[in-house]
Formats: C-alpha cells, structure tokens, sequence
C-alpha cells in the first residue's frame, strides 16, 4: 500500500511541512532510477526519490554531493518550492516551485516516473520508449465516492482484501475512509498498511513518516538481505558439492591398485623374458602359463626405446601411480575433515533469518568465504583457452600458445601424449600442438603448415628460413626449477621452414 493514493496523500502533507520555502540547487543521480533534489543548505534535507519496482518511495535525507554523478533537469537551478501536493485524482506528487515550474513524481505499479514542468517542455527523467506522455495537468477537484469498488484511487489488491486488513464490511464504507484518514499506519504481513492506530495513539504527520520510513528502510534492508543470503548459499552449496566430487574422486583407491599392479606385473613380465625379445618387436605376447586375466596378454613396447627402457618405463609408471596414490589419501582425509567443517558451518548459515545475523555470520567467516572467491576465480582462469586453434581444410587441429604460462597449461595439462609437439630451435616462440585425435599419422604437409606457425610466433618471425624441431608430446618434459614456458625434449627432428604469412 506504498503507492496507494491515501499514503501518498499523507506523505506530500509531510513533505509540503518540511519543504515549503527550501531552495532545491539542483536535480543530480548516481544510483539507477533514483534522482536526488538537492537542498542549497546541507544541514537541511534533500528528497530522495526511487522509482525502483517494487519500492518506490520518497525519503528526505541529508545528502553530500558525490564526486562523480549526473546532471538531470539542466533548467533547474536554486528555485524555491512554495507547496507540495498530490493530485486530487491520480498518484502524483507536485513539488511547485517560485518561478511556476513544477516538479512532477508520478507513482505507478509497473514504472514510475519524474517530469520537469515549465511553460514551454515537460522533461522526463526516466527515457520514455517511443511513447510520448501526455501533458499533465493538476486536478484540483476533489472527487466523491461512495465504495471501495467505485473509489479507483484503490487498486485490486486493497479491493479485494480491505475486509482483511480493515476489518470493515462492504456497507461501511465511510468508517474505511475515517480509519484510513486517521491512521499512522502499521505493518501487516509485509506491507504498509493504514488501518485503525492503538487506542491511545492519534494521528500525527511524524508519527506517520517515522513509521513509513522505517517500513522502507526495513523492505530495503530485507531486499538486501535475500539477495545477498542467496548468493551466499549458492556459494557454500557449490563448494559442497565440488568437495563432495574431490572426495569421491581421490577416495577410489581400487582403480589405483589395479593399474599399479598392472605396470609392476608388465616390469616383472618383461624382466624375465628381456633375453627373448627383439629389440624391434613393438609389442610382447606374454606366454600362457604367466598371463593374468585381469590385465592385456600383449604388452606394448614404446619405440626408441630398448628393453630396459621399456622395463624400467613400466617401473617408473608403477612408482609414479604410488606416490599419487599416498598423496590421494593425504588430501581425501583433509578434505573430509574440511567438509565436516563446511557442512556444519552451512547448517548453521541455514538458520539465519535477518540482515543483522547475516553480518555477523560472514565477519566470523571472511576466511571462508576469501577461500571460495579465490577458488571460482581460479576456476574461470581454468576455463579460459590458452591457445588459438587453426584448423586445415582436412580436418586437423592445430594448436599455438597464447603465452609462455599458456605454453604450459597446452601441452602439459591439454594436449594429449601422442599429439606431435612443435617449436621454433634457438628462439623463444609459442609451443605448437597437431592434434592427432584418434588418426594413425599425420601428413608430412600437416606438419609443415604447423611448423610454419611455429616460425610465425617466434621471436625468428621476420627470417626468411627457420629451424623448428618436433617430437611426440610424452617426449616433452618441463624440469623442476624451470621457467614458464621452457622444456627439454628428446627423439626430435628439425624442419626448415618460412614464417607463414597471416
């Protein structure tokens, strides 16, 4: 009932005691569909006016003048206002001034709005979407109703529910308007309602504007509130969540065991037989009496490398899976512990039910909550492409660094083993990735093209010939120590090319 007529009525009396012969500077916004006029004298009030659904009000409030803002109504400056008023028929506050302009504030449902008046335009301050307003006019005649449901300054809702705020039947019309008139309203189920006051209260205009700002102040606060537990909810509920993966994730320690014991058994197997295997079998059939039903009966063997390279490969493939194994169950115990802790602070979050407990709770877990923030960013740093993808007329993928942190993220962490790896020899450049994605070999002209990019985003671009090098992924290691960016390889061939023309 904010915007019913019967307020507002009360509230331009209010407004009309406090601002009769005030000098408004200037009419300025900083916030979205809210507009200040400005008092001359800072220890008087200004009138703040929001016209944001649905809290739209007028405050009086003492205002400094922010550093950065927008000018609105350029024509008004330093003028008086002499009365304000509210239209006898429709929902429009008038603030008249001296020089016969007037200042408009039209209450409406779905958009309010606020127009400069003056003798020659009418100025709005919210843009009017190819929809020209009609001249507006002050209605001085009071008009005469004799019911609620004649009565248009009550909407459908009051028309519908007067009986249970007000208490009235629909014959006692009359004693509706006398409870209305008297009354310094109180808040009913959320709104702001102007039903009969205590036995030992009159109506009073302060009375009234004390309890129509703090119903304001207390909407606002709670607006703020529900947005803001939200997010905050969103935010716990999401970590939970991720927690609750990462746990389930590290906690499969099974799948571990079995690989680890597959690449001890391929070792063992290739140990024994190591004198029985051609240095140029590509792969080793175990014999009948030693295969296990639980793993491959043929063991691939990686080329280029002899057969103590191979056991000592399937080893290191064992030793390496252990150690992420030990670290696995390490980080699954903390972070249970961690989610135990999350999952009691976020019952406790879910009985706060006001703005006042909402603070508290998010002082006391700032760390918390820096915690999750630092996570989500670190996530959208994950998402983002560290790469610039070229595609060739047939189909192959072919990937360039954007820098050296990205050269990292690219080939260590997306490009996949067996992808081919490119960079330009003796200069610093992009990391250059032919995705393989599934097909047996890729074309000696694929490979060209992508060294030439690699020529092309090196610090060798402006050369007429460069040497680029490329290997296999896996043969493509970064040591502990070294900078973003830099590898050593091995297994390498080096093309000659010319720096492709973009």
């Amino acid at each position: 009932m904010i915007t019913n007529w019967y307020t507002l009525e009360k509230l331009a009396l209010y407004l009309n005691e406090k601002l009769s012969v005030e000098v408004i500077s200037e009419a300025i916004t900083f916030n979205k569909n809210e507009l200040i006029l400005l008092n001359i004298n800072p220890y008087n009030p200004s009138v703040k006016i929001n016209l944001f659904n649905p809290f739209q009000f007028i405050l009086l409030e003492n205002f400094s003048k922010p550093k950065k803002y927008i000018k609105i109504f350029p024509d008004l400056k330093n003028d008086i206002i002499t009365s304000v008023k509210i239209d006898k028929k429709d929902r429009n506050i008038w603030f008249n001034l001296k020089n016969g302009s007037a200042i408009v504030v039209i209450f409406r449902s779905n958009s309010g709005n606020v127009l400069y008046l003056n003798d020659t335009e009418q100025i709005s301050f919210k843009k009017l979407k190819n929809k020209p307003m009609d001249k507006i006019h002050f209605c001085k005649e009071k008009p005469i109703f004799t019911d609620i449901f004649d009565n248009f300054r009550f909407n459908n809702f009051w028309k519908k529910n007067y009986d249970k705020f007000f208490g009235i039947g629909s014959d006692e019309y009359n004693e509706l308007i006398k409870i209305i008139n008297n009354s310094n309203g109180n808040i009913v189920d959320g709104r702001f309602v102007l039903n009969r006051n205590s036995d030992e209260k009159k109506f009073n205009l302060e009375t009234f504007y004390k309890n129509y700002k703090n119903f304001i102040i207390k909407k606002l606060i709670n607006n703020n509130f529900d947005k803001e537990y939200s997010k905050i909810k969103t935010k716990l509920l999401d970590q939970l969540q991720n927690d609750h993966k990462s746990i389930k994730h590290l906690g499969n320690i099974d799948k571990l065991d079995k690989r680890i014991e597959k690449f001890r058994f391929f070792g063992d197997t290739l140990s024994i037989f190591q004198t029985k295997i051609n240095e140029s079998n590509t792969e080793f059939e175990i014999p009948d009496i030693y295969q296990k039903s639980q793993f491959e009966n043929t063991i691939k063997l990686q080329p280029n490398l002899n057969i103590h390279q191979n056991i000592k490969y399937y080893y290191d493939k064992a030793r390496k899976l252990e150690k992420e194994k030990i670290k696995n169950i390490k980080e699954e115990s903390s972070l249970k512990t961690q989610y135990k802790k999350n999952l009691k602070i976020y019952k406790f979050f879910e009985k706060i039910n006001n703005y006042e407990e909402l603070k508290l709770w998010e002082e006391s877990n700032k760390a918390l909550l820096q915690k999750i923030h630092k996570a989500k960013n670190k996530q959208k740093d994950n998402s983002r492409v560290p790469y610039k993808e070229f595609i060739t007329k047939n189909g192959w993928k072919i990937w360039v660094g954007k820098s050296a942190r990205d050269n990292d993220k690219m080939t260590f962490e997306l490009a996949n083993k067996n992808d081919l790896w490119l960079h330009s020899q003796h200069t610093t450049g992009s990391h250059v990735i032919i995705r393989k994605d599934g097909k047996k070999e890729i074309p000696m002209n694929i490979i060209e093209y992508a060294a030439k990019l690699a020529a092309r985003y090196s610090d060798a671009k402006h050369s007429n010939l460069v040497p680029v090098v490329y290997t296999i992924k896996k043969y493509v290691t970064k040591r502990k120590g070294f900078t973003a960016g830099k590898v050593t390889y091995q297994f390498e061939k080096n093309i000659l090319v010319n720096p492709l023309e973009l």
